[in-house]
């Protein structure tokens, strides 16, 4: 598997979905290496439980590595444009790197996670056929038009297979011109730790009785729709509901300047970033779901967004928006309730029809539990994963 999108190291919070499937297709019996650009104070190579990890340098001092982690590839260029001379240098190490890794080992497919650069760079690998993996970002991040789009199209014209991890994101592969029986519905594998009673109700315990608990867990930026979540909060008619945000991003201090002039300071609690198993415990602890995604810069939108399916996972009740490929997890009134992006007034009356409704909450919770048993689990996830690489081998 090759990613830019790796931990490196224990408690990183780079987002570890990849690190989830890789884990996930080991326990079925396959060996699995994951080739990943290093970064200062990672280690080169290691192995994580049955994973092989190998990390691979691509400029010197290690210092001057500078295009991913904290946010990711397209965060970093926003940030500091300038890092654009370190692309030649990736690729051309990213390259010789899957090729001396193939030469050296036996192995059936390489699996490219995103269009680029992982999967234009896999096409080189000299050997094995190439399963490339749309998360999103690489289709709906990258402005469309000029060479990234050329890329884009000769990818997924000529890798084996390529996987989509929403219909929002199949439709726009096909667009791109990936043909279409080669194109393949896969969710990402989902980050899911056991939750624990008695943390749940240490953290029911931090609020007064009959207190209600809305949850959010992303970045904090304007796209994942904070800002109309509080706004949202400050409109509702249930009385005594907390607002628990869960992450970090670039709009932080914004979003908590917004909740102060609302008068919100005592019902908006901003947590940072948690462990997997810590979320786990505050979303079997909520009574509520938020969230409220939206369209972002050049048009990108929640290609799938895997916090949902963490919150399907706890049986927690959901309300999200119709937002990209949401409404793929979430079915209006079955598995949770779907409003507009950007409406924090009709957010509201969602968030209130299920505090104040508890047989439409637990019939939420169920609906949203047994929709992530049958599609989206990852036992679900690694069986059509799997199926993708025989297809290839076949």
């Amino acid at each position: 598997m090759m990613t830019s999108v790796f931990p490196r190291w224990e408690g990183d919070e780079t987002p570890p979905f990849v690190l989830r499937q890789a884990e996930a297709v080991a326990s079925a019996g396959w060996r699995v290496t994951v080739l990943a650009p290093h970064a200062k104070g990672a280690q080169r190579d290691e192995r994580i439980g049955d994973i092989e990890v190998i990390r691979f340098g691509y400029l010197w001092p290690a210092a001057l590595q500078g295009l991913f982690y904290d946010g990711g590839m397209l965060v970093q260029l926003r940030k500091h444009p300038h890092r654009k001379w370190q692309l030649p240098f990736f690729l051309m190490a990213q390259i010789l790197a899957a090729r001396k890794l193939c030469a050296a080992k036996h192995f059936d497919v390489l699996h490219a996670h995103s269009l680029l650069p992982q999967g234009f760079t896999a096409l080189y690998n000299g050997r094995l056929p190439v399963v490339a993996t749309s998360h999103g970002n690489d289709v709906f991040g990258l402005k469309r038009g000029g060479l990234y789009d050329r890329l884009k199209r000769k990818v997924v014209r000529e890798v084996a297979a390529v996987t989509a991890n929403s219909s929002v994101t199949e439709a726009a592969l096909i667009e791109l011109g990936a043909p279409p029986e080669r194109v393949h519905r896969v969710p990402a594998t989902p980050n899911i730790a056991p939750s624990s009673q008695v943390e749940v109700a240490r953290i029911r315990a931090e609020y007064p009785a009959g207190s209600k608990l809305v949850v959010f867990v992303g970045r904090l930026i304007e796209q994942k729709g904070v800002g109309d979540l509080i706004q949202a909060v400050a409109q509702l008619r249930t009385a005594d509901v907390h607002l628990l945000i869960i992450g970090d991003g670039a709009d932080r201090s914004r979003f908590e300047q917004m909740a102060s002039a609302a008068g919100l300071d005592k019902r908006v609690k901003f947590l940072g970033w948690q462990s997997r198993e810590t979320l786990a415990n505050y979303l079997e602890a909520a009574d509520v779901f938020a969230g409220p995604s939206k369209m972002g810069p050049r048009g990108s939108v929640e290609a799938q967004g895997l916090v949902f399916v963490e919150a399907m996972a706890a049986a927690a009740p959901i309300v999200a928006t119709r937002s990209g490929g949401i409404p793929d997890m979430i079915v209006d009134g079955e598995t949770g309730l779907l409003t507009e992006p950007g409406e924090p007034k009709l957010l509201a009356g969602k968030i209130d029809r299920i505090l104040m409704d508890r047989d439409l909450a637990r019939k939420l919770a169920d609906g949203a539990l047994m929709r992530y048993r049958v599609i989206f689990s990852a036992e679900t996830v690694t069986r059509e994963i799997l199926n993708v690489y025989r297809s290839v081998l076949r």
